[in-house]
């Protein structure tokens, strides 16, 4: 399978299942820097500075790294078995090591460990996709494209394909039969509206009083070292550290990031106000959230039953 093609199924497979642990680097642009009224100014922030053992309260309701990586190797049992049902050999390869974030935390708040900012800087050592290149694997043929996604590019999913031999494919390839066996007819991963709230109090609690106060604390205490930026995404996302390697100096304006959110206790303070917002937010759709977990507990339970049948 060509690079191209194996993108184009990892979209189709993984696109929504990690889109949370990608909501807070995709939503640094659409947040508001205009202070929100203190929606509960009783708050106290615990004095924190490493995210990636922390858990808010919505990480009840989305896939862990490693719970993500056993969807993943469930996902490909099952596309290898309908492969193989419909008499093509076909083998996905063995799945890959989690790359990204260590946790759903990990950077949602940016970096916040002294020794990986020392070493990586802003990027993520060996767990850094841009690090990474994918297999070399044989192309597909036409009929294995086919039967995996069901179309060719552009076709509708459910356009009735069909092997050269006459043999139906099933709606959307085995990749469609794959999710819709795991997501049980529903949306693979977390369902909406926990994406939705994931999204949203990312969005809020960085527009809270608070928080812009921290971000105006963290910015001059980063001027003082030279370095000028408005909040801690303002660093993440400089232009000079997106190369596939970090920049020379990187880990000097990381570690300074890391030294000024300790100062300022901005973790801390980001991480009580978002808990809260989360917390209220659970509170007030108790079914629907009950319903998510529900969903979710179901999805891990029939990827651990395609995972036992495949061995």
């Amino acid at each position: 399978m060509t690079l191209n093609e194996r993108t184009r199924v990892a979209v189709q497979r993984w696109g929504p299942v990690f889109t949370s642990l990608l909501a807070a680097s995709l939503l640094v642009g659409c947040a508001s820097r205009e202070p929100a009224p203190d929606a509960d100014p009783g708050i106290k922030a615990p004095v924190l500075l490493k995210s990636t053992d922390l858990r808010l309260p919505l990480d009840t309701y989305l896939f862990s790294p490693s719970e993500q990586q056993r969807m993943e190797e469930a996902r490909a049992a099952l596309d290898t078995v309908c492969m193989r049902r419909l008499g093509l050999d076909y083998d996905p390869g063995p799945v890959g090591p989690p790359l990204g974030p260590r946790s759903l935390m990990d950077r949602r708040y940016g970096v916040t460990d002294e020794a990986e900012a020392a070493s990586d800087g802003y990027h993520l050592g060996d767990r850094d996709p841009r690090t990474r290149t994918a297999p070399t694997r044989e192309p597909l043929t036409d009929a294995e494209n086919s039967a995996l996604l069901g179309s060719s590019e552009g076709a509708s999913a459910d356009d009735g394909a069909s092997l050269p031999d006459g043999r139906p494919v099933p709606a959307g390839g085995c990749v469609g039969e794959s999710t819709k066996n795991l997501a049980g007819g529903g949306r693979l991963g977390p369902t909406d509206p926990v994406r939705k709230a994931n999204a949203e109090t990312f969005k809020s609690s960085m527009a809270d009083a608070r928080v812009v106060e921290a971000f105006g604390a963290w910015s001059r205490c980063m001027e003082k070292r030279g370095h000028a930026y408005a909040d801690p995404f303002a660093a993440m996302s400089d232009p000079r550290f997106q190369g596939a390697e970090p920049a020379p100096d990187e880990p000097e304006v990381a570690v300074a990031d890391v030294a000024c959110k300790k100062r300022t206790n901005l973790v801390g303070t980001w991480f009580a106000v978002e808990t809260a917002q989360q917390e209220k937010l659970i509170a007030r759709n108790r079914s629907t959230f009950d319903d998510a977990l529900k969903s979710k507990k179901e999805q891990l339970s029939r990827a651990a039953e395609a995972l036992g049948n495949s061995r």
